[in-house]
């Protein structure tokens, strides 16, 4: 008797929270329309195919990081396909079926767009976490060019935020000169808005930013960095080095680089070099 009672405990209470989530799926899905992945890769298997194909430019901190954030999609895909389970049960006929999404969903056809955009969720990310972690495995990392620093550049800006800055460092007319500008519109007093100096430097100084770059890892970046959702008025930035043997080339919006602790080292220990506060 006493199992009997506990296995219809368990079977009330495995069924309260089901309708639970029930509950919480209709209720996102009324307010906010057609649910759509916050990860765009996960929209279709084209994008998803398309972010496939950038994979051989990125780094292995950045595929865990992609992996970790396409979790909550998926968390959210099989919720829905899970409530469209428990809802329509068996129910094969359209007919019937609208009727029974009728008393959920103010829009039985945004609740059926949901139900379809989620099983496309889905197979994007089982074909995703298993390519990526195909790359992982097989690791996927970048190593330091070889030779002598020839030159370092690097820009970012928020047109929005209103402040842009350029640090260069190259040989120029036989001579190492690191240039530095930086323009902020907002919030400073207009004589201290915008500053640009250029000094000549010693060879030293190419070799420490060298050392910096090999030491801090800063080889092993992404080509490219971005959120996986949409994101205006951001800053952007973009980064070159080059060496005797090689270079290393990376950008981004609202997101990046890897080893961005040893890229902000180097550009304070040329701020200061150049006499610019920070």
């Amino acid at each position: 008797m006493k199992r009997i009672l506990l296995t219809i405990v368990c079977a009330v209470a495995l069924s309260l929270g089901a309708w639970a989530q029930v509950d919480e799926v209709v209720a996102k899905i009324n307010k906010d329309g057609v649910w759509q992945p916050r990860a765009y890769y996960l929209k279709n298997m084209e994008k998803a195919d398309d972010f496939i194909a950038q994979v051989y430019d990125s780094n292995e901190g950045r595929l865990k990081y992609v992996l970790y954030e396409i979790e909550e999609d998926h968390v959210w895909a099989q919720k829905i396909l899970q409530t469209k389970k428990d809802i329509l049960g068996k129910t094969k006929k359209k007919k019937k079926q609208n009727k029974k999404l009728a008393k959920f969903f103010n829009d039985v056809e945004q609740a059926r767009q949901s139900f379809a955009q989620a099983e496309e969720t889905e197979k994007c990310y089982a074909h995703l976490t298993k390519v990526l972690n195909g790359f992982i495995d097989n690791g996927v990392s970048h190593s330091m060019p070889s030779g002598a620093l020839k030159s370092f550049y690097f820009s970012s800006g928020n047109g929005f935020a209103g402040f842009y800055e350029e640090f260069s460092l190259m040989k120029k007319d036989g001579k190492n000169i690191l240039g530095i500008k930086s323009v902020k519109r907002m919030h400073i007093p207009e004589d201290k808005g915008e500053v640009e100096r250029q000094i000549e430097v010693d060879d030293s100084v190419l070799q420490r930013v060298r050392d910096m770059v090999e030491e801090g890892m800063l080889y092993d970046v992404s080509r490219e960095y971005s959120p996986e959702m949409m994101i205006t008025d951001a800053t952007s930035w973009s980064m070159s080095i080059y060496f005797e043997g090689g270079s290393i080339n990376s950008s981004g919006y609202a997101a990046g680089p890897d080893h961005s602790d040893t890229l902000n080292s180097i550009l304070k220990y040329l701020s200061e070099l150049a006499g610019i506060e920070e």
